[in-house]
């Protein structure tokens, strides 16, 4: 995805060169499609833009879906031609016109470009293949895992045999033009692939938009570089190119993905960004507020229709003259009364202002004392282990820090198998923080669920006196606390790792700490 200017199609193979004399500057053919713009600026704004795009992916999804991960890895290897051609077809040029290019100076600047090189024309079909292949969700997890360590394997053998980084640098594009073809024509049919497989049709629709955006991108980059180019090479004060000249027209490449991100950025959301955060959280809030709602209405008008059943039995006795009958139903109507007041009491309490009464508590005492009441409300058989790497005080509210454990415990439990459950308590004090890591081998979390897992009256439980407000209240009580709670991971079918992370002005180590492995039947 090189950025060069456009200039008149011939179709037999052109041969640009750039000298690095810098009186006898061959340019690259009509450099001012930009008019009165400087093409240096225009060169590195352009690859620029899509390093912005893939970074933004990857911070956005640093936690989130590893297959937006591989995208963003992909746009930035698309980056990398362009970043390198700068180099010798504007940077070097501009510095020598300037006398500013020593012989040092310039040898680094070739020596940086070659790596460039070698990433993007040896990697870009790899990297969108596994991106696709992530994406269309085809395999699981560890299956994908190792189809991608077994897909590098072709283009790592061209790679050791074709490699070089010395200088003069030359490559020739048959060298990898097969191999990426290869990656680049399967990366497309498993964009539009995955998409038959998903049931959901806004999901759907966000897929079509990717495999289009994506698989137009890529299969422009192949036609135009791997396909028309033939080869280059520079050193020595020389760049010189032989192609058929659609390399110049790469510029609307970096146009479309820069423009489809935006707009679709904006508008629904892509590749895990979505520019709407405001909008977005309030129909966020919105819809759970709704679901909410929904829980409370059905668990309320049960509890009322039993209250209405008994007060009729209760009359009906009561003209029978069956006083010890009359006893039991409003004995009835009082234990559904207390289940509504407490139903309500813990709403209140979840939903309200969280208040500390902060003491130092033991940090392994504190854990190890939730754990023992919550173990028992498991039916099957868990494997516990503990690694404990840190220990010491801990500033905090222990009835609030207690709950919050409490939690992130019941939902671990309540989500592995009654068989070979396993759950894993890490402690550890890195980086001034204090990390409380719980695993489990659950059900794990959908991705779809990951960003609204922490929002009010949001619950994937099918319990109809599950609020969705516990990981609400855990997520407010940490953030009083100074510190924050998140999902360190989690797949589908293979498990969730939940993260609390404390200031280090509120944790004071001890001396020694001891990684403590047992099972629990």
């Amino acid at each position: 995805m090189n950025f060069f200017h456009p200039s008149r199609l011939e179709t037999s193979p052109r041969i640009y060169a750039v000298s690095g004399n810098r009186d006898k500057i061959k340019r690259l053919k009509n450099f001012h499609y930009f008019r009165g713009m400087n093409p240096i600026f225009v060169y590195i704004l352009m690859f620029l833009s899509l390093w912005t795009v893939a970074f933004t992916i990857l911070a956005k999804n640093i936690r989130g879906d590893a297959s937006n991960r591989w995208i963003g890895i992909s746009l930035f290897v698309g980056g990398c031609a362009s970043f390198a051609f700068s180099i010798h077809a504007t940077i070097i040029p501009f510095l020598d016109r300037h006398d500013a290019l020593t012989p040092t100076l310039q040898r680094a600047l070739e020596l940086v470009s070659i790596p460039a090189f070698w990433l993007y024309w040896h990697g870009l079909g790899y990297f969108m293949l596994v991106s696709a292949l992530l994406y269309s969700r085809l395999l699981r997890p560890p299956a994908a895992r190792i189809a991608a360590i077994l897909l590098a394997v072709p283009p790592a053998a061209v790679f050791v045999r074709t490699a070089d980084f010395t200088l003069p640098f030359e490559l020739e594009l048959s060298d990898v033009r097969l191999v990426n073809g290869l990656y680049v024509g399967a990366a497309i049919l498993l964009f539009f692939g995955g998409i038959r497989l998903e049931k959901d049709a806004r999901k759907r629709k966000n897929l079509v938009r990717t495999a289009v955006v994506l698989s137009t991108a890529i299969l422009w980059a192949y036609v135009n570089d791997f396909l028309g180019m033939i080869r280059f090479s520079f050193g020595n004060r020389h760049f010189t190119l032989e192609s058929n000249g659609m390399w110049e027209y790469n510029y609307l490449i970096i146009f479309w993905l820069v423009a489809c991100f935006l707009y679709y950025g904006l508008k629904y959301g892509f590749l895990g960004v979505k520019l709407r955060v405001e909008e977005q959280k309030f129909e966020d809030s919105m819809r759970n507020l709704t679901h909410g709602t929904q829980i409370l209405n059905h668990s309320i008008k049960n509890e009322v229709q039993k209250i209405h059943y008994l007060a009729g039995r209760a009359q009906t006795f009561l003209k029978d003259n069956r006083s010890d009958k009359v006893e039991l139903s409003l004995t009835g109507i009082g234990q559904v009364a207390d289940h509504l007041l407490d139903m309500i009491d813990r709403i209140k309490g979840k939903a309200g202002e969280v208040e500390l009464k902060e003491s130092k508590e033991s940090l392994v005492e504190l854990i190890d004392s939730v754990l023992g009441a919550v173990r028992p409300l498991h039916p099957g058989q868990v494997s516990v282990t503990k690694d404990y790497a840190a220990d010491g005080l801990l500033l905090c509210d222990r009835s609030h820090i207690r709950e919050v454990l409490g939690n992130l415990f019941m939902n671990a439990f309540e989500a592995m198998p009654r068989e070979n459950g396993r759950l894993h308590v890490r402690t550890e004090y890195k980086k001034r923080k204090l990390r409380i890591t719980i695993t489990d081998n659950g059900c794990g979390i959908d991705k779809d669920n990951l960003p609204r897992v922490f929002a009010p009256f949001f619950s994937t439980k099918k319990d109809s006196l599950s609020y969705g407000l516990g990981l609400s209240y855990c997520y407010s009580v940490i953030g009083k606390h100074g510190g924050k709670i998140y999902v360190e991971w989690s797949e589908p079918g293979q498990g969730t790792s939940m993260r609390i992370e404390f200031p280090a002005a509120r944790f004071e180590p001890a001396a020694t700490a001891a990684s403590v492995p047992f099972v629990v039947h």
